[in-house]
């Protein structure tokens, strides 16, 4: 883990967002977005941030086996153009919260 896109604040800490793949009480899989302030950088560096985002995915009711990543991972970018690609397609949209800034051609 790095500190590459992580959000550094006013007091060393650090802001990111992690994203855990769960399922619902509905038994379909689904996103659970956690935006996390605060993070220490030994933390950030020990990836303890994904157990926090694991904790706020089980008080949301998600269950079975959790995917955990953070915005540092390529599988965040790859989320935004999955949404870009069902959005040109018709289809259903993603969460806008899972959205990350990208640079589309217009």
């Amino acid at each position: 883990m790095t500190t590459n896109s992580a959000q550094r604040l006013p007091d060393g800490t650090y802001a990111i967002q992690v994203y855990v793949l769960a399922t619902n009480a509905d038994g379909k899989m689904q996103f659970h977005l956690t935006c996390l302030r605060g993070v220490p950088e030994a933390d950030l560096l020990d990836e303890k941030h994904h157990l926090a985002a694991v904790e706020s995915a089980h008080k949301a009711g998600l269950t079975g086996t959790f995917t955990v990543f953070d915005q540092n991972e390529p599988a965040a970018a790859q989320l935004a153009v999955l949404a870009r690609h069902q959005q040109m397609a018709g289809g259903p949209l993603l969460d806008p919260s899972l959205y990350v800034d990208a640079d589309w051609p217009a």
